[in-house]
């Protein structure tokens, strides 16, 4: 075997070099879904509400931890907050199940974003109220909120880590 035979895909193909491009990248892609999890994500590039949302998000998301390290709240308000920023955020960049269209966010995604938020909102609001007056025993609202909180976390725990390591708790 000769180095004419051994030529690189773009030179065997002359001008048809950006299909092979394409052809390339889908199968990075394909082999990139196959070995890592996390690359199974939303394709949000052409969707620019989405990306800028998601994007604003996180930035506040990072702003909140530096501002939290010198303007202390209560343990579990600090806390409610980064569960909800972070399960809001899995939710409209993960997909429900991996076949499913990468390309959009649908409807029951964007209820599971707002849930994650109210989870955070009740216990702000409620806070004084669990605290003091209940003295921590919770009344049927809390559990209400508790458990929807505790579902929301374990369906943004599936989509990240899929079925498998939700089987193990």
């Amino acid at each position: 075997m000769s180095q004419n035979d051994v030529k690189d895909p773009v030179e065997k193909q002359g001008n048809n070099s950006n299909e092979i491009d394409t052809n390339e990248e889908v199968d990075k892609q394909e082999i990139l879904e196959k070995y890592d999890k996390q690359s199974k994500i939303r394709d949000l590039d052409n969707r620019k509400f989405i990306f800028w949302t998601l994007f604003i998000i996180a930035a506040l998301y990072s702003v909140y931890h530096l501002w939290i390290q010198f303007n202390p709240m209560p343990a579990l308000q600090q806390r409610s907050i980064h569960v909800a920023v972070g399960l809001a955020l899995i939710f409209l960049i993960y997909p429900t199940f991996a076949s499913q269209n990468r390309n959009k966010v649908p409807f029951y995604d964007w209820i599971l974003f707002g849930l994650s938020f109210y989870s955070s909102y009740y216990i702000l609001t409620e806070y004084t109220a669990i605290v003091t007056e209940r003295g921590g025993i919770p009344n049927t609202m809390d559990i209400i909120v508790g458990i929807m909180t505790v579902l929301l976390i374990l369906e943004a725990a599936r989509r990240v880590t899929g079925l498998f390591y939700l089987s193990l708790l």
